[in-house]
């Protein structure tokens, strides 16, 4: 089993050896059928891990989805430079994964907002008001419980 986990600021990347490394030191390659990844170093693009999607598990053990993988890749793939690059309308869905992982902003009226975080911890409800935007990276906002209105997502 592989392993990838936030520790601190920096991450850890468990395959036949254990690197620790900062966001955006890396890249990723998919195999054809999407099955496969692939993680190799930015500057000698030496292959740290490759594994199958569901078998890469959290510090614990505990084995991630592909789609929670997905998530957790963006954010460590990407450095760390506090300015979005993009920003979409959010349609509240309880299945749908968002176009991104990024960081909401309630635009229209206060209310709930029912999430998902980029690491798959499901049906938070935070309250925002207008023009608040959240302080974790979020995968998935939920048509169940979310009462806040024009919601967008920053990535």
């Amino acid at each position: 089993m592989a392993a990838i986990y936030k520790s601190g600021t920096q991450w850890v990347v468990v395959g036949d050896a254990k690197y620790t490394l900062d966001a955006g030191s890396c890249i990723a390659v998919e195999t054809a059928d999407g099955t496969y990844i692939t993680l190799n170093l930015k500057p000698t693009m030496e292959s740290i891990l490759s594994v199958k999607y569901t078998s890469i598990t959290n510090e614990a053990g505990t084995a991630y989805t592909k789609d929670q993988v997905l998530a957790l890749l963006q954010d460590f793939l990407r450095p760390a430079v506090g300015v979005p690059g993009g920003c979409v309308a959010v349609t509240p869905h309880n299945t749908n994964l968002l176009p991104a992982v990024g960081w909401i902003e309630v635009r229209g009226t206060a209310g709930n907002v029912a999430i998902v975080d980029a690491y798959g911890n499901a049906s938070l409800v935070l309250a925002f008001d207008a023009k608040e935007m959240s302080k974790c990276l979020v995968s998935r906002v939920l048509a169940t419980g979310t009462t806040a209105t024009d919601i967008y997502l920053y990535y």
